[in-house]
């Protein structure tokens, strides 16, 4: 899902996914976080005419993922990752690790957002990712 629609021929950023993975490194839905760790990822891509200067630029940004129960529990950040942008880079990455006992068994909708701490108010996100958690 873009947070600029790709139709700008000027300047677009696509958050292309959100991805879970369990303690064995393999895509996951369902994860038991009681005992084993997981981590979550994403990646994101600037295109359009002005991309080149604006990741020329050392723009910092931030990488939030948050969770929300489906079952009316607990919402909140799972955490953040940051990093600039690098010249002739357009591809980026992020992934965190959560230890044990982060989230309590239960249904979650997961979501990525990434902002950027610049005059360039472009926000990338990615949601409606569903994770169970035993």
């Amino acid at each position: 899902m873009a947070g600029i629609p790709s139709s700008n021929p000027f300047i677009t950023l696509d958050c292309t996914d959100l991805i879970v993975r369990d303690q064995t490194g393999a895509i996951a839905q369902i994860v038991q976080n009681t005992v084993f760790p997981f981590s979550v990822s994403t990646d994101f891509v600037f295109g359009g005419s002005f991309a080149p200067g604006i990741v020329a630029s050392s723009v910092p940004y931030t990488v939030t993922y948050s969770f929300e129960s489906e079952t009316g529990g607990l919402s909140g950040t799972l955490g953040t990752d940051s990093g600039s942008t690098v010249a002739g880079q357009f591809n980026y990455s992020s992934t965190i690790t959560l230890p044990p006992n982060t989230l309590p068994p239960d249904l979650y909708e997961l979501s990525v957002v990434i902002t950027f701490a610049s005059l360039f108010p472009m926000t990338g996100f990615f949601s409606d990712v569903d994770l169970q958690v035993f």
